[in-house]
C-alpha cells in the first residue's frame, strides 16, 4: 500500500509513520511541511505532489498537519488576526488542498483511502485553544464532505479523534504536552479508562492500517474516538 502521512516533526506523525512502516508494502514517505509557505495551494500541490510521484501512485493519505501557531495556547479576547489566520486558516487551507491533490491519485488507485487525525477538543471544547478546536471541528466536517463527494470513486474517508496530549506531544519543547494533559483533563472526570492516552505507533498505526484495509471497504464519514476512554460523549 503506497501511503503518505502529511504531518509535523512530532510524537504523532513520527509514531504514527514508524508503525505503519512494516504495514506499508507499497512504501510510505512521511512528509513534514515548511510551516512559512505550507496550506497555499501552490506550495501544498508542489509537496504533495512530489511526494506522491516519489511514491508512484498513491492508496492511503493520512493527514495530521496543523500549524504550529495552533498547538499554542493563546487569549482569545487578545487574539490577533494574524494568530488566528496562521493557526487556523492556514490549517484548513492545508488540508483542503491536500486533499484535492491526492484525489486524482486516490481515484485512480481504485481503492482510495483518507484518514484525518484531530484532537477531541473538536467535540469537547477546550479553554485556550480556539484555533485547534475550531480546525479540529473544521477537518473533521471536511472529511463527511468529502466522504460523501468521493464514495463513488471507491474512496473511504474517517476521522480519528485523539487525545489533545497526543496531539500535542513534542509540540513547544514539551509545553505542548503539557498543555495537552491539561486539556485532556478538562474534558474528563477521571482518568483513560484503559490506563493512558494512548502511543501513536502501538495504538493508533493499527486502526488507521485496519480503515486502510479493504476489511473496512464499507467505512466511511466515521469519526473513530481512541483516547483511552477519556472523551465519551459524542
Amino acid at each position: 500500500m503506497k501511503t503518505l502521512i502529511v504531518g509535523g516533526d512530532d510524537t504523532l506523525s513520527s509514531g504514527l509513520a514508524d508503525g505503519l512502516r512494516s504495514r506499508a508494502v507499497g512504501g510510505l514517505v512521511h512528509l513534514q511541511p515548511d510551516a512559512t509557505s505550507f496550506g497555499g495551494r501552490a506550495a501544498v500541490g508542489s509537496a504533495v505532489g512530489g511526494a506522491i510521484e516519489q511514491l508512484g501512485g498513491l492508496d492511503l493519505l493520512v493527514h495530521t498537519w496543523t500549524h504550529p501557531a495552533a498547538l499554542e495556547e493563546c487569549v482569545l479576547a487578545t487574539m490577533s488576526e494574524h494568530v488566528w489566520e496562521a493557526a487556523a486558516e492556514t490549517s484548513l487551507y492545508a488540508a483542503i488542498h491536500t486533499a484535492q491533490t491526492c484525489f486524482a491519485p486516490l481515484r485512480d488507485s481504485g481503492r482510495g483511502r483518507i484518514v484525518f487525525t484531530m484532537p477531541t477538543i473538536g467535540t469537547a471544547g477546550g479553554a485556550g485553544f480556539a484555533p485547534l478546536a475550531s480546525v479540529a471541528e473544521g477537518v473533521r466536517q471536511l472529511g463527511k464532505a468529502l466522504a460523501k463527494q468521493w464514495g463513488k470513486y471507491a474512496i473511504t474517508v474517517n476521522m480519528i479523534q485523539l487525545a489533545p496530549g497526543m496531539v500535542l506531544a513534542g509540540a513547544d519543547g514539551g509545553a505542548g504536552a503539557a498543555a495537552g494533559e491539561r486539556l485532556s483533563s478538562a474534558i474528563s472526570l477521571s482518568v483513560p479508562a484503559l490506563g493512558s492516552a494512548g502511543d501513536p505507533a502501538r495504538d493508533l498505526a493499527p486502526v488507521v492500517a485496519l480503515l486502510a484495509s479493504d476489511d473496512a471497504h464499507f467505512a466511511t464519514g466515521a469519526t473513530i474516538t481512541l483516547d483511552g476512554g477519556i472523551w465519551m460523549a459524542q
